[in-house]
């Protein structure tokens, strides 16, 4: 038979033993991806092991279908709030999907959301700049990272590849295992990184190692409520808009 060739070796084969270690971490976690950062999913599973840490996939790449993935419409489809969202509500779903099931390891009792949002190379010229948010979701942190790419040197294939590269750095450093370094156009990308790490409390609520967690004010959490309780407003106040804000200063007035 003719016509084939080996091929050499790539960079992705560098992250054979991240990504092993990734599905021995015992995470169980669903990833989200629209623009751009779907090569993660085949980078995942071409390691044996991929089905004891990704529960589930999606690529929500219509405006329809991200509305639906985030329960509303973004204000940007390619944004740093868009990728946090997208990775909460990954986070939510890999705990839906795996309720009550036993994790593969007591090091690593947590799910992990996994987002990224993207404007890449396309079939016809871009505007704006090409760049990637990128987002993953846990009890103990929500860790953010935001790259504008050069335009111009890259093609499709070299930024998916980057894209990818950057979710599974995220997503390793989150388990604590040391990623292999990745390479940016110094001059050329610009980078961006925030972490913000879960309140202690808020974390074990989280984990449903505590019913309830008590923050009033903006003042740090607390396990018991800081003056009596007359009533609870409900509601995830995201986005806050004007009435959020007034009841808020006229309960706080009325303390």
């Amino acid at each position: 038979m003719t016509g084939f060739r080996q091929l050499p070796d790539d960079a992705a084969t560098e992250w054979t033993e991240t990504i092993r270690r990734i599905h021995q971490s015992g995470v169980r976690m669903v990833v989200s991806v629209t623009g751009g950062g779907a090569g993660l999913l085949g980078r995942l599973l071409e390691v044996p092991g991929g089905s004891r840490s990704l529960l589930e996939a999606r690529v929500p790449y219509s405006p329809v279908a991200l509305t639906e993935w985030l329960g509303r419409a973004p204000e940007q489809a390619c944004s740093r709030a868009t990728a946090l969202g997208m990775a909460a509500v990954a986070e939510r779903r890999a705990r839906h999907l795996d309720a009550g099931l036993p994790v593969d390891s007591t090091d690593c009792p947590f799910w992990l959301g996994v987002a990224g949002t993207s404007a890449l190379v396309s079939d016809r010229p871009k505007k704006g700049d090409h760049r990637c948010h990128l987002a993953v979701h846990s009890s103990r942190a929500s860790h953010a990272v935001s790259v504008t790419l050069a335009k111009g040197l890259r093609d499709r294939g070299e930024e998916e590849r980057l894209v990818a590269d950057l979710l599974l750095s995220l997503v390793a450093d989150q388990l604590g295992i040391e990623p292999p370094c990745i390479e940016l156009r110094e001059g050329a990308d610009l980078y961006d990184e925030r972490r913000v790490e879960a309140d202690p409390w808020e974390r074990e609520l989280l984990e449903e190692s505590r019913g309830v967690v008590w923050r009033l004010g903006g003042q740090p959490a607390q396990s018991e409520p800081p003056v009596p309780i007359r009533g609870v407003f409900p509601g995830s106040f995201n986005p806050a808009h004007a009435g959020h804000r007034q009841r808020s200063e006229e309960h706080t007035s009325e303390l």
